[in-house]
């Protein structure tokens, strides 16, 4: 074997190592991974910005003057409190969604 030859076969080696370990970091840490753990993150305090504002919304909606005898129609503020009990028991979900997925 020529030393160009030989020079060859170790650089050829060296790139099929290094392609290998880029490869192996793209497998284990890709973007899509990064992607989706902010999309979670991102996802779960909207949810949580969302809960906040319903409360402070639902406490403006109590304290509103109302026509019929000053009582607040109950259907609708029973209808309010079940979708933000409901907002409220995902949260977790999301949270296991954030853990699970991406580590």
């Amino acid at each position: 074997m020529t030393s160009a030859t030989k020079s060859s076969c170790k650089s050829s080696s060296k790139s099929e190592s290094e392609s290998s370990i880029i490869k192996q970091f793209w497998q284990n840490y890709s973007l899509n991974n990064l992607a989706s753990l902010w999309y979670s993150l991102l996802t779960t305090c909207l949810q949580i910005y969302l809960i906040i504002r319903a409360i402070y919304r639902f406490s403006a909606y109590i304290s509103l003057p109302w026509p019929n005898n000053g009582q607040a129609p109950e259907e609708s503020i029973n209808f309010y409190l079940i979708f933000i009990a409901i907002s409220i028991l995902i949260v977790p979900f999301f949270f296991d969604c954030i853990v699970d997925e991406n580590w």
